[in-house]
């Protein structure tokens, strides 16, 4: 109950309402430090690329340029290089406007990265993924007693099959001479795992493992200082490398509810990997406040203990959406610094049509509301004045990869893609909200 009553009296008490100067927003000094120089006027260039998992440049997609009180300066069509530029004064606003589906279809997506300042290069593109068929073969495994599920998480993808003979297709970023693999089953001895590296590839053909079935190990991760209003905490492994070869993998998780602010959890690993990516989450007791969440690229001697209260970022409140003042508000819960916030807004009309448009957005840190820009007529129907339903999402990110606001805004939305492809002792931190319907 004290944890409970702690954490509301913190959201209601939070200070700051923090504001910097946006399209359509007020101001707080408090927030400054988010937010870019208002006194000069430069080039500001948008790098666009696609969103089918290639992250080839996209020719014709237009980027709208705004002024920092959210007046619309000029739209620019991205040119064969994906790019589109223009002069903006500091603390002003750019929005992709993705293309909306083929023919007939009313939803449309746009990308708004707030208090840019000139000589910026923002890059806005899909998260990568492999796509596109070109080798096909299988892999025969070892037989596990008593099992009918095998997993085969390879550097070009994650398979499965009831069988021991696994197929396995490499997509056209992905045709190598010789790829890795982590093999995983659960038979009557229990729960075992097979690993290789320098598989070749036999196209059309098969692959008979050579390796044998080890007993899957568990990994003990102590966490210290445990916060207070924190109610569980469950972790696990995501990824696995070999050298450059990176698995996406399944392994198990451990979770517990907290008790004391001092707690052990073992989730399965696999020893010898050159780097492992272990994914914590912490839950409050307070569900509207959704999740924190910490992704670590560890080595295999690296120290898995953590100090809990010295990483967690501030709590994120719902986001509540008003129609009236196109605005968006929510509280930040704790004085912890990160990079960036980030928000989701979805907006539908379910009438005798039905209409949606999707935002992703972009903002500096320290601030808890932002006023949408008026956007020019000819992209009105990327917003929804007076929408049925509004549903909202938002993050706060801190990555030991990117210097504050000025480094996140580069890679902007890549920040909050999943799983990360970030060297050995990246580390990202990040703070879900809770959900908003309205």
């Amino acid at each position: 109950m004290q944890r409970t009553i702690a954490l509301a009296l913190c959201l209601t008490a939070a200070a700051g309402c923090g504001k910097v100067k946006l399209p359509g927003g007020g101001e707080n000094p408090e927030a400054d430090a988010g937010a870019p120089d208002a006194t000069s006027i430069g080039p500001v260039t948008v790098t666009v690329l696609s969103f089918d998992g290639l992250r080839s440049p996209v020719e014709g997609m237009d980027v709208g340029f705004f002024g920092p009180d959210g007046t619309h300066e000029q739209t620019v069509a991205t040119g064969a290089d994906g790019v589109a530029s223009s002069d903006l004064e500091s603390g002003g606003a750019v929005v992709v406007f993705r293309t909306p589906p083929p023919a007939g279809a009313a939803s449309s997506i746009a990308y708004l990265v707030l208090a840019v300042k000139p000589g910026d290069d923002i890059v806005v593109g899909g998260e990568p993924f492999l796509s596109g068929d070109a080798v096909t073969m299988t892999v025969t495994l070892p037989v596990v007693t008593g099992t009918s599920f095998y997993e085969l998480d390879t550097s070009c993808g994650k398979f499965t099959s009831g069988t021991q003979v696994v197929t396995v297709t490499f997509g056209e970023r992905c045709d190598p001479d010789t790829f890795s693999f982590l093999a995983t089953a659960s038979g009557d001895a229990g729960r075992v795992y097979l690993r290789e590296e320098d598989a070749p590839v036999i196209a059309s053909g098969n692959y008979d493992a050579m390796g044998s079935w080890q007993m899957m190990p568990t990994r003990p991760f102590l966490f210290t200082a445990i916060p207070p209003e924190a109610d569980s905490i469950n972790i696990g492994v995501y990824a696995v490398r070999a050298g450059e070869d990176q698995m996406d993998s399944s392994l198990g998780r451990d979770a517990a509810t907290v008790s004391e602010d001092m707690l052990t959890l073992r989730p399965e690993r696999v020893p010898g990997y050159d780097a492992t990516m272990v994914w914590t989450e912490v839950r409050p007791d307070q569900g509207a406040l959704g999740a924190f969440d910490i992704v670590r690229w560890l080595g295999p001697d690296d120290e898995t203990d953590l100090d809990l209260g010295a990483a967690m970022l501030p709590w994120m409140s719902p986001i509540v959406y008003e129609s009236g003042s196109r605005s968006l508000s929510w509280q930040v819960i704790g004085d912890q610094d990160y990079d960036a916030s980030y928000l989701t807004m979805n907006q539908n009309i379910n009438g005798e049509t039905f209409r949606e448009a999707t935002w992703f957005i972009m903002a500096p840190p320290g601030i808890e509301q932002i006023v949408m820009p008026e956007l020019p007529a000819a992209k009105a129907d990327w917003f929804l004045s007076d929408p049925q339903f509004v549903n909202v999402y938002g993050q706060i990110v801190e990555s030991n990869q990117v210097e504050g606001y000025d480094g996140a805004r580069h890679v902007s939305f890549d920040l909050t893609y999943f799983p990360l492809e970030e060297p050995l002792g990246g580390v990202m931190r990040t703070t879900f909200s809770g959900v908003t319907l309205r």
